[in-house]
């Protein structure tokens, strides 16, 4: 038997404000004369995050021999602190630039609970704590 303990991963209010604010720049900035897709500006935002914090982005050579291809971490992969990391920077990149982000204040990353007469449940960070009973 092997046991493996990692941090959790992005959850999903995370995961939804992060494409709300990307969604924001998508339609409010240009970047090298066009306007971008959401995926395109999550590339450039994490590869930028990514440099930012000294980690390193590889550029390969196509598979197909046409040009280049950035290859670096996958988003759904990062922990939840990353995620908020991430977020941040896209935020003051985004200030930057002048973008009016729209996202809803249930975007905030707070943790919600679940009422349960025996536990506790985190259910964004899939934590249970045991309890009797838990306050409002």
């Amino acid at each position: 038997m092997e046991v493996v303990v990692r941090q959790a991963t992005r959850n999903s209010s995370q995961n939804a404000k992060l494409h709300a604010c990307l969604s924001d720049i998508a339609h409010q900035v240009q970047w090298a004369g066009k306007v971008r897709d959401v995926d395109t500006w999550k590339r450039l935002l994490t590869a930028g995050w990514l440099r930012a914090r000294g980690e390193s982005v590889e550029i390969l050579p196509a598979i197909d021999g046409h040009g280049v291809d950035v290859v670096f971490r996958r988003t759904s992969n990062l922990t939840i602190k990353e995620c908020a990391e991430l977020i941040e920077y896209v935020h003051a990149w985004g200030a930057e630039q002048g973008v009016r982000f729209s996202a809803p204040e249930w975007m905030e990353d707070k943790p919600k609970q679940v009422r349960d007469t025996s536990n506790v449940v985190d259910v964004e960070a899939r934590d249970i704590t045991h309890r009797k009973a838990i306050s409002a």
